[in-house]
């Protein structure tokens, strides 16, 4: 009996050893996703300062081509 009970806890002890390797694959998977939305993200704020002072520049050369009113 000692030796099946030994064999049942090596068992479980295996199959949890694998489940967490798969939980730790997923977490790896999950920070390389977030890893690549950081650096998208990012890119789109540096984009949007960048039009946002192509559109102030475009404003102020527009001004001063204004005709009184």
């Amino acid at each position: 009996a000692g030796l099946f009970l030994l064999w049942g806890i090596v068992s479980s002890s295996v199959q949890q050893s694998g489940m967490i390797s798969d939980v730790s694959d997923e977490i790896e998977e999950i920070y390389q996703v977030v890893r690549t939305n950081s650096a998208a993200v990012e890119r789109s704020i540096d984009n949007s300062r960048e039009l946002f002072g192509q559109a102030k520049r475009l404003n102020d050369l527009i001004r001063k081509f204004r005709i009184g009113d």
